[in-house]
């Protein structure tokens, strides 16, 4: 049996907390704090089993998980019995009562044109939202494949259809069998993040999709920027205020953090070394270990908890 669970706080097992905090590029500043145990309550909105759904579980790893309008849409994965999940998509209302009388929903994959294709089910993939849907990209098959030539989909919740935003097909990055990805949304474009756990990033892109249906000639949405100084995981990247975040390390007595202001004309990396020992405790890079905004962020001030 799987449970979604979503209540009035969220529980957080951590002794430290490591706050980073860059001022409009000309200080940065580091802040480790001890935080007391938060109690929480959670509760149960959604329940299937594996004996009635197969692939359309909830029970599963390595999905995405996207919040758009107080409703979580949970897409892809690995079922608790080691295949594919289906390409159906899980809405879970996290304010129920509010707009809606449902709680859960199951919506099979549809094409928003009629004759068009939907995606694959896949694990591994990354999603995010973007004008007001969700963006899927990569992934891997039930065979450990590249799910598809690299299309990126956009999920319509009004419309409850697919459609495909851009394909790299015939350009952009290849897709194998050992790519990770990540993706993030950034004004009307998006950015990509393409590598692999051993060798870290490869490209870094941003992809700038026409949402209209006609066709133009415009120069193509697609640009590669500057790969990062030092090899780090995708996993670990993190996005916010326009800026791109990541850590590396050369050594065992400290770290890196990485920042790209991707919007800029000339996108340059910053980057400033701190340190990691036992007397002075940090993050240290690590695979599929994500930073996100701090809620306390602002346009001035840049904080990220890792």
């Amino acid at each position: 049996m799987a449970e979604v669970a979503a209540g009035a706080g969220i529980a957080l097992a951590a002794e430290e907390v490591l706050s980073t905090t860059l001022q409009a590029g000309v200080a940065t500043y580091f802040l480790t704090k001890p935080t007391q145990p938060l109690s929480a309550t959670f509760t149960r909105i959604a329940v299937a089993h594996d004996d009635e759904l197969h692939k359309r579980s909830l029970i599963r790893s390595n999905h995405t998980l996207t919040i758009i309008d107080s409703k979580a849409y949970i897409f892809g994965g690995e079922t608790a019995d080691g295949e594919v999940a289906s390409n159906d998509m899980h809405v879970v209302n996290l304010a129920p009562g509010e707009d809606q009388v449902w709680e859960y929903q199951l919506i099979p994959a549809l094409a928003k044109d009629e004759g068009g294709r939907v995606p694959r089910g896949r694990m591994n993939h990354a999603a995010c939202a973007f004008e007001g849907g969700v963006v899927v990209y990569g992934g891997t098959s039930s065979t450990g494949q590249p799910a598809d030539d690299g299309d990126v989909w956009l999920y319509s919740p009004s419309e409850k259809s697919w459609s495909i935003l851009y394909s790299f097909a015939s350009d952009g990055p290849v897709l194998r069998q050992e790519t990770e990805v990540r993706i993030f949304p950034s004004a009307s474009s998006l950015i990509l993040l393409i590598g692999t756990p051993t060798d870290g990033i490869s490209t870094i892109s941003k992809l700038t999709p026409s949402l209209s249906s006609e066709a133009t000639s415009t120069p193509s949405p697609y640009e590669t920027l500057v790969p990062p100084p030092a090899p780090t995981s995708p996993s670990n990247a993190s996005f916010h205020n326009n800026y791109l975040y990541l850590i590396s390390s050369t050594d065992p007595m400290s770290s890196q953090l990485h920042t790209l202001a991707v919007n800029s004309k000339d996108p340059k990396w910053a980057t400033l070394t701190f340190p990691t020992n036992p007397l002075s405790p940090a993050p240290e890079p690590a695979m599929q270990a994500p930073s996100f905004p701090s809620p306390q962020a602002t346009e001035e001030t840049t904080s990220s908890i890792f």
